[in-house]
Parts: structure tokens; sequence; C-alpha cells
């Protein structure tokens, strides 16, 4: 059974809650049509099971909580569970055909006493004739979008003065989609779980009652979306050209929000935003030329005593099991990766942010910038914001990147192995198993975007 939500506590975490028998019967409270349990979570309505089974004792509790003006969603019981007494069934039957005897021909809705039987299986389309909207729906980039077609997962939790949302891509691959929360007049701001950042949601509309907010979310990326600020003066959107543009959940990537009045878009162009009392701000983001940075050559050190060599030059980023230094190929552990990236002078600025994009990573990498930590990144998209760690000149960039540990246990089992570097009890590879990839199997890149006032 589903118990169809109205109010939560902090992190009662979904729109319903799934119950059984003993928690019908012993935990949940009604008073006319208020349902809720001991701890004061109320609902709006009770969903029977799919199954339409119900025992004989449920089945009376149903009646009472519709006969003191309680809604529940659901078809008739067909049958109860378990093995029940011959008068025992009669009354199972004449409750049912009682209770939904005016939901004949295709009625939607029936009243049954002070309550409501909505007679349905979908809680949704009931919900929606209830006058309860969306907790949350979203529309994808250039097509229309439900919650139902498993692009995004969430989960609402709320506390005395703020609304809680976890919101979750469940895709692999980067999403554009207005993502719209029934909560308004209230700031909305990104909490990033993995690092502890706080920013402000750079474009949100409110409209009906709800929040709209475009954003680009990452591969498999999620956020938590925390209303918790008094409204005030705000982006409602922004153009480039003619085409929308979805900030980006993460910073480093594309638009988004630096600090609490100021955006960075790392793409050249002219940006028209818009803001909520109506005003237009036009903003020109002019390229960096590349030339202006160098970074390189690379070189790649391993550690002693473990078969590898002690550096190698990178010609061009690959796995490190295409290598044809068997060394290499079947390395297990940490390397590093060394360059020099040049940067003029000038070219740090206040305004600026300078970011360092590892591309495609296999497996953890860690930034450093003249020795100097600039991050860990252990999830796509590998970028570090290095700026703070910068001057004028050469600088010493180094990322260290951890793979697994299968390819050293595969090369240990190789007819050619020599040495065998590791001591397991696992038993899951063999001298023929694939190797996994490793390291750096992209270019690095460097961006470098202007730090532009929203004011």
């Amino acid at each position: 059974m589903k118990a169809q939500r109205k109010t939560a506590a902090f992190f009662g975490l979904l729109l319903f809650d799934v119950i059984d028998q003993d928690a019908l019967l012993r935990r949940l409270q009604f008073s006319g049509a208020d349902l809720h349990t001991p701890e004061r979570l109320r609902y709006r309505a009770l969903a029977l099971p799919a199954s339409r089974r119900l025992s004989y004792s449920a089945l009376q509790w149903v009646r009472s909580f519709v006969e003191q003006g309680g809604t529940i969603i659901g078809l008739k019981p067909t049958a109860p569970l378990g093995i029940i007494f011959a008068r025992q069934q009669a009354g199972y039957t004449h409750i049912a055909d009682d209770m939904w005897s005016g939901c004949t021909h295709g009625a939607a809705r029936s009243n049954f006493g002070k309550g409501r039987i909505y007679c349905t299986q979908d809680a949704h389309a009931a919900l929606q004739a209830m006058g309860v909207a969306p907790d949350f729906t979203y529309r994808l980039d250039g097509e229309s979008g439900s919650v139902q077609k498993n692009v995004f997962d969430y989960v609402h939790g709320e506390t005395a003065g703020a609304d809680i949302y976890f919101v979750r891509n469940g895709l692999n691959r980067s999403v554009k989609a207005t993502l719209s929360f029934r909560v308004c007049n209230r700031a909305p701001e990104l909490w990033m779980a993995d690092d502890g950042s706080i920013a402000p949601v750079l474009v949100y509309r409110e409209a009906k009652r709800r929040t709209d907010i475009p954003l680009t979310f990452p591969a498999m990326e999620s956020v938590f979306l925390v209303f918790d600020k008094p409204p005030a003066v705000h982006v409602t959107q922004i153009r480039r050209g003619d085409d929308e543009v979805y900030p980006s959940v993460r910073q480093g990537e594309g638009t988004f929000a630096s600090g609490t009045s100021g955006f960075v878009a790392l793409t050249p162009g002219t940006y028209q935003l818009t803001k909520s009392n109506g005003r237009s701000t036009r903003v020109i983001v002019g390229p960096i030329e590349p030339s202006a940075l160098k970074l390189g050559p690379w070189t790649l050190s391993f550690p002693s005593g473990w078969g590898a060599p002690r550096s190698v030059p990178v010609g061009h980023f690959r796995s490190w099991t295409q290598w044809s230094d068997p060394g290499i190929r079947y390395f297990s552990g940490t390397a590093t990766y060394h360059a020099v990236l040049r940067v003029p002078a000038g070219l740090i600025r206040p305004d600026r942010q300078i970011w360092l994009n590892l591309g495609k990573v296999r497996e953890i990498a860690s930034v450093s910038v003249n020795g100097s930590s600039a991050g860990t990144q252990w999830r796509a998209p590998f970028q570090v914001r290095i700026d703070r760690q910068l001057h004028a000149g050469d600088n010493e960039i180094a990322i260290q990147v951890v793979n697994l540990w299968p390819n050293r246990i595969i090369g240990d089992l190789q007819p050619s192995a020599k040495v065998q570097y590791v001591r397991t009890n696992v038993r899951a590879y063999s001298a023929d198993s694939a190797l996994l990839p490793s390291g750096l199997l992209e270019p690095v890149r460097v961006s470098v975007g202007e730090i532009n006032s929203l004011r």
C-alpha cells in the first residue's frame, strides 16, 4: 500500500511511503480526512495494492477511513489474503460491493460516506484530479519529458525553513533540462555532496507557484537543490545568440555561477541576460588566444620496484595498456604526469578563472601546481581550478593517476613474467583476461574564463 504524502519531515524523502498491513492497522491513524502517523507525518490519500487483494481486517480499516472522510485510490478488491471463513467472505464481498458500487461504468471518482474513492490504479492521475501538482517534473532541451521517462531521479525533504531536493541524472551522458519544483518565493542554491561547495542557482523562473531551473547535468551527475533563501532580483534567462543557455551544475564547464553575483562563460560570444525585474543586460565574452598558454611537453613517471621504467616521454595520451613496454602495460598503482604550463604576464587577474580539464581518466587523478594541491577528482568531469596556484612564467603541473589492481594481477600471470609483484587470493583473472584502461586517455586542456557581473 502507498500513502501519498501531504507534508514531510526532514528527509522523509519520498512523495509516497510504502507500508504493510501491520503498519496500516497499528501505526496509521485518521481523524476525518486527516491520515497520519504518531510522528505526525500526514498523507493526502491511501493507494491500495495493484494486486487488488486485501485482508479482511485491512478492508474493514479502509472502509472506516473512507466513511469518516478519507480518500483512497484503487480498484475494487477481488479477493482477501489468506483463508477466511464463509461468513467473513460474505462480509468481505458486501463491503467491497458497497464501497465500489459508484465506480461502475468507468466512473473516475465515487463518494462513499464522507470520503472519496478514486477508481483507478494510476495514483499520479488521481492526485492530478485532486488538484495536487507534481512535486517535480522536467523538460529536456528540445523535447517534452516527465519523471516517468527515468532520466532524472529525485527525493524531497523539508525543514521548517527549507525545501531540499536531491536530483540525479540517471544517464551516462550530459543532459540539458529545465527542472520544475513545487516551491516558490525561495531562492535556490546548488549544494555539492562530494566537495561541500555551495553556489547560487544562476538562472531560475517562478510561475504558478513553481520554480523552473534550466541546468546542464554531466553524465550520472547529482546535486542537492536547497530552497532556503529569501527571494531577490535574479536572472530568469540567458541566451547566447539564438540558443538558450543551460548553466552547468558543475563549475568549470560551460556557463556557471561564480560567487553570489557573478558568472563565468567559457565559450566566447554575446550573452543576453534577462532579469526578474524586467531588465536586460548584454555581456560580451571575448576569446582567449590558445597561444597565450603553452602546456607541455609531458612525461610520465612510475615508482621504483614495480617493473615500470623510471620515466617516459608522452607523445600522445593513451591508456597504459596500449604501451608496448610490459612494465607500463601491466602497471597498477600511482603514476605521475609532468608538464610545464607557461603563463604570460597579465593573464592571471582577480576577475579570471583558469581550469585544467583532464578529459577521460581511469580511475582517480590528483593535481598539484608548483607543489601545491589543486584537488583530487574521482568522477567525471575531471577538472580542477588552478589559477590560485599559478604565477606568470613557468608553472610545474603534476597529475597523479591511480588505476585498479587487475592489470598487475594479469601481468603476473603472463608466461613471460619473471617477477610476481602481487600476492593475492583473488582468482578472478587469467593470463588472457582483458586489461582495464588506465591513466589519462585524452589530451589535457586549459580553459580560461572571465568572471562577469550579474548586477
